[in-house]
C-alpha cells in the first residue's frame, strides 16, 4: 500500500530552512473566562483557585479566579501552530520546558516569540531537530512563560513530494 502524501501548507518550512537566529512571532490572543471554564471541564482541573470565585478572592494570589498555567501554554501552542511553518514538515515534539515568570490572567493578551537556537541533523534519517527558545509575552511584552522547544522536522523532499509518510501506521 502506498503511504498517503503528507499535507503541506503554503508557509511550510523544512529542516534545511531553519537557521540559528531566525525569529518567529505569532499574533495575539486574549485569554477569556470561557477559555478557563472549557479548559477546566476538558482537563478535569477543578482547583478552587481556578473555578471558585469566593475561594480565589479569599485565598488566591491575584484577587480572584485565574486560569491554569498550562491553559496559557496550550493556547500559545495553538498560536504557534497557526503560523503554519511546520504544516507537513513537523514530525514530533522531542522536548518542551516551561518556566513561568508572570501570571496569564483572564483578560491578558498573549503571543509567542520563538527563536531558532540550534539545528541538528539526525544522521541516517530524513529529518533533523530544531531547537527553539520561546517566550510567551503579554501586550506590554512582559514575559509570562519561557522555555525550550525541540521539534523534529522533515528534510525538504528532493522531488517536491514529502519523503516521510506513514509507515505501518506511524510517522516515525
Amino acid at each position: 500500500m502506498t503511504a498517503p502524501r503528507r499535507p503541506i501548507g503554503e508557509s511550510t518550512r523544512w529542516f534545511e530552512d531553519f537557521q540559528p537566529g531566525q525569529l518567529f512571532v505569532t499574533h495575539g490572543r486574549t485569554l477569556r473566562d470561557t477559555d478557563a471554564a472549557i479548559w477546566s471541564m476538558f482537563t478535569g482541573d477543578m482547583h478552587p483557585l481556578h473555578v471558585d470565585e469566593v475561594a480565589a478572592s479569599t485565598h488566591g494570589l491575584f484577587g480572584g479566579r485565574f486560569p491554569p498555567g498550562l491553559m496559557g501554554i496550550a493556547i500559545a501552542s495553538g498560536l504557534w501552530e497557526r503560523l503554519g511553518i511546520l504544516h507537513g514538515s513537523g514530525l514530533y515534539i522531542d522536548r518542551l520546558t516551561i518556566d513561568y515568570r508572570s501570571p496569564m490572567l483572564i483578560g491578558t493578551t498573549i503571543r509567542m516569540r520563538a527563536e531558532v537556537a540550534a539545528v541538528r541533523r539526525v544522521e541516517g534519517r530524513e529529518r533533523g531537530t530544531v531547537h527553539f527558545t520561546y517566550a510567551i509575552v503579554d501586550a506590554a511584552d512582559a514575559v509570562c512563560a519561557e522555555g525550550d522547544l525541540d521539534v523534529g522536522v522533515a528534510n525538504r523532499p528532493a522531488d517536491g513530494v514529502p519523503s516521510i509518510g506513514l509507515v505501518n501506521g506511524s510517522s516515525m
